[in-house]
């Protein structure tokens, strides 16, 4: 109920730019996959009802868990999981700029307890800082 609240809320409001290249605005929701099927079934209707006016990136890690009715309206971009080396420089990229020392044995950690998952990978680089 929230998201569809942001959504359409967005979805009404006027474009700042009115001058811009498009006259849509472009929302991003993430995890789209953990949604309830109630949920998915609103976001499905808000597509529907605010196409002329918004455009929805939808990312999920399991396409099989969002219904169907949602895929056959989207554009699947299929996007591989980031290599071992990419993760662990990016994790050493943060540490740097955050001023913290990633020793190497610990970053090949994470990425092997991320599952090769950059944001929790970063997450969990984060809540090492915080310890």
């Amino acid at each position: 109920v929230v998201i569809m609240d942001l959504v359409k809320t967005t979805a009404q409001t006027h474009q700042i730019d009115i001058n811009g290249q498009r006259e849509f605005k472009v929302v991003l929701l993430t995890n789209v996959d953990q949604l309830t099927k109630d949920a998915q079934h609103a976001l499905r209707r808000t597509m529907e009802k605010y196409v002329a006016t918004c455009r929805l990136i939808l990312c999920a890690n399991s396409t099989s868990r969002v219904l169907p009715a949602i895929r056959s309206r989207c554009l699947a971009v299929r996007v591989a999981a980031p290599k071992i080396d990419e993760i662990k420089s990016i994790l050493n990229l943060i540490a740097k700029k955050e001023g913290l020392s990633l020793p190497d044995e610990l970053a090949m950690r994470i990425v092997e307890a991320s599952g090769r998952n950059l944001r929790r990978a970063i997450l969990m680089l984060e809540a090492c800082k915080v310890e």
